[in-house]
């Protein structure tokens, strides 16, 4: 049986990333690459008559799918997930101590991360291309990814800096497509 490896991949430059919030998609970041690629193993399927073998149809019989992107803004949602975490608020009454030192002077809320809180970020995406011929622009949801962070993590204190993640694309249950392309016009 022959082992038949295929691979697509698919490099493309910035635009934005959205995710899936109930039925609602929200945005995640602008990214300045994105990756993607889809590797399927085959195996021929074999008949002979007794002397002679010969193919008669091909099997896939693995297929793994990848992401992997970097983001260039911060956003609480993509500095969480870079920490494998949660973003949430947290409330202090006046007079409170807040985590800096200082004593709330009023009643406030703050955003917080809590690192390590959430494993695995199974979320549906969405890549939309800044540009793509000029005459078209792409777009890709994938239904079902579980992104993890790569690279170094830099500190919150900017608006700007590079976060790495990469991703495997997960079979829906319901039948849906593993990833969809959207090719609209400009």
């Amino acid at each position: 049986m022959a082992y038949v490896p295929a691979t697509v991949t698919r490099m493309l430059g910035g635009g934005k990333l959205y995710y899936k919030d109930g039925a609602d998609w929200k945005e995640f970041g602008e990214v300045k690459e994105f990756k993607y690629s889809i590797n399927a193993e085959t195996t021929d399927c074999m008949a002979h008559d007794g002397c002679m073998e010969e193919i008669v149809d091909t099997a896939v019989t693995k297929w793994d799918g990848k992401i992997s992107f970097t983001t260039q803004n911060m956003s609480d949602k993509n500095f969480a997930l870079s920490s494998l975490g949660v973003d949430e608020d947290m409330s202090f009454s006046a007079g409170d101590e807040l985590p800096d030192g200082t004593t709330a002077a009023a009643n406030i809320t703050i955003r917080v991360i809590k690192a390590g809180k959430k494993l695995l970020n199974k979320e549906a995406i969405k890549y939309v291309a800044a540009k793509c011929d000029g005459k078209r622009r792409l777009v890709v949801e994938f239904p079902s990814v579980v992104i993890t962070p790569s690279g170094d993590k830099q500190p919150q204190t900017k608006d700007f800096a590079n976060i790495g993640f990469d991703g495997k694309m997960l079979a829906p249950a319901n039948g849906e497509a593993v990833y969809t392309e959207y090719l609209i016009p400009a």
